[in-house]
């Protein structure tokens, strides 16, 4: 039977360690600068495009640029170097205006589709090692080249490759991949006529029926949806499915924001105009819910990005901003309301963001973000999320029954933010014995053949009795303080037992906590 001086004690066990420890935690947000990129200001980068196009494990870049593209190799820690020269990319100043990499000739490596203003576009073919050839001749047809913004990868008429999607001016032009990487130009039999500038759109399966439809934003006119037959030929929607406005849309991102399996869409707007949050009833019909759940702003953002940052099971936001002006990071309360907590969890920037890109960056299995900034350094936001885990070490003192054993439980058996049904569990004990559960912050030395004994620096031990089966639970919920994310915690049993092969006493081994999320 637990002690309920135990319980009530062990169920505070992080918050007692918050003392000590929360100075150091509060000064991490959950975003830092790191790495390092080459820098070519004021050379405008256009579109940062991750692979790991030298299939070696981490994530590359490439950079889309007015002038010379480049193409940057990462070390696998964040580190990128400059190796356009050896690429086999084209070296010659263009004018990039879009870019996109995925694997367009089904070879299993990452291609780039580069669209140039005032030239032909490139179709850049990797060779699996990171080496480019430029194979837009022969393959790509001659397309409007007045001013592209966007590019867009994505099996259109769901044939197993990837087609291409430009937004070029006041059109919407559709690429038709054949699988080998040669192209037709679809437009005019597979989309509406497009009126509109178009800055950007997003695809992604918005009425639920399993095929990608398209969702583009206008420059200060309607923004539009178009709905896919599930063969690629789209109707235009927008009448009865999109609220009415007319902002000037820099970027789209359709993602579950309210976790009713769904896509709903963010837009970010420009020239100090509200960003909007539209929410999918599941049926492709969009409804504005800004007012309630997107913090008032009237930003220039210029890219949303969309992902579970905080690995708290919800999509949260990235707005990367224009004009010099601090990038922001909305929280998601796990039901679609957005808070701002770019104060606490972002470094302070007073860049002049142009276009941004997710991905794990340092290979630490965390979300990370390259921001590519006009006239200011290209920065990369690495993710500093404290991922819960519990680690055992070491080999405890056996006793009358054998060496006794610690673990985890609860739902999940992690030390989670928030876990109220975290525990420490104790087995393989002697029967009705004093157990003593001793926390430390650091373990301390090996004593004899058992493992670190946290004696020497161990904060709280609280005392119990195992049951009879030599078992003992102490509850421990887990605070959901966020100055606790990232403490670690070191834990072990001691029970006196007179068979006990260290003094009198049996240990387990070694328990290594951290708190995360």
């Amino acid at each position: 039977m637990v002690d309920r001086s135990l319980s009530r004690a062990a169920t505070e066990l992080a918050a007692a360690l918050l003392a000590a420890s929360a100075p150091a935690l509060a000064q991490d947000p959950l975003f830092l600068f790191g790495g390092s990129l080459p820098q070519d200001a004021p050379i405008v980068t256009v579109e940062v495009v991750p692979g790991d196009f030298d299939a070696d494990g981490d994530l590359d870049l490439y950079m889309a640029k007015r002038g010379q593209d480049r193409v940057l190799q990462n070390d696998g820690s964040g580190n990128f170097v400059d190796v356009t020269a050896s690429s086999g990319i084209p070296i010659v100043s263009t004018e990039s205006r879009g870019a996109a990499g995925g694997d367009l000739d089904g070879d299993g490596d990452i291609d780039i589709y580069v669209a140039n203003w005032l030239g032909r576009h490139y179709l850049l073919l990797n060779d699996g090692a990171g080496s480019f050839t430029e194979s837009g001749v022969g393959r790509l047809p001659s397309v409007d080249t007045r001013a592209p913004k966007h590019v867009l990868l994505a099996d259109i008429e769901a044939d197993g490759d990837l087609d291409v999607l430009l937004a070029i001016d006041v059109l919407v032009v559709l690429l038709v991949n054949d699988g080998t990487a040669h192209f037709v130009d679809a437009s005019a039999t597979h989309l509406p006529a497009a009126a509109n500038a178009l800055p950007c759109f997003a695809f992604g399966d918005v009425d639920g029926d399993g095929d990608g439809d398209l969702m583009l934003g206008n420059k200060d006119t309607q923004n539009r949806l178009y709905l896919n037959d599930g063969t690629g030929h789209f109707s235009d929607a927008t009448a009865t499915s999109m609220p009415v406005d007319s902002a000037r849309t820099n970027s789209i991102v359709l993602a579950d924001v309210d976790g009713d399996g769904d896509l709903d869409a963010v837009l970010a707007n420009q020239n100090s105009q509200q960003d909007r949050l539209y929410l999918n009833d599941g049926l492709g019909i969009f409804h504005d819910a800004t007012a309630a759940r997107l913090p008032a702003d009237t930003l220039a953002t210029e890219v949303v990005l969309a992902h579970d940052f905080d690995a708290d099971g919800d999509i949260d936001l990235y707005l990367g901003m224009s004009l010099y002006r601090q990038d922001r990071y909305y929280r998601n309360d796990g039901f679609g309301f957005f808070s701002d907590a770019t104060a606490t969890e972002m470094p302070v920037d007073a860049d002049w963001n142009y276009t941004s890109a997710t991905g794990d960056f340092d290979g630490d299995g965390r979300m990370d973000i390259a921001a590519a900034n006009y006239n200011s350094p290209h920065r990369l936001y690495l993710n500093q999320l404290a991922i819960a885990t519990v680690s055992p070490y070491g080999v405890g003192c056996a006793g009358t029954v054998g060496i006794p054993t610690i673990s985890t439980s609860g739902s999940p058996a992690l030390p989670v933010m928030g876990n109220a049904s975290f525990a420490i569990e104790l087995a393989s004990a002697r029967p009705h014995s004093l157990a003593v559960l001793l926390f430390g912050a650091t373990a301390g030395q090996t004593p004899g053949g058992c493992t670190s004994w946290l004696a020497t620096d161990w904060i709280f031990p609280w005392s119990s009795f195992t049951n009879a089966t030599g078992s003992a639970r102490v509850p421990a919920a887990v605070p959901g303080d966020p100055l606790l994310r990232g403490l670690q915690l070191e834990l072990q049993w001691a029970i006196l037992d007179p068979f006990g092969g260290f003094g009198g006493l049996a240990t387990s081994g070694g328990l290594h906590l951290e708190l995360g999320d």
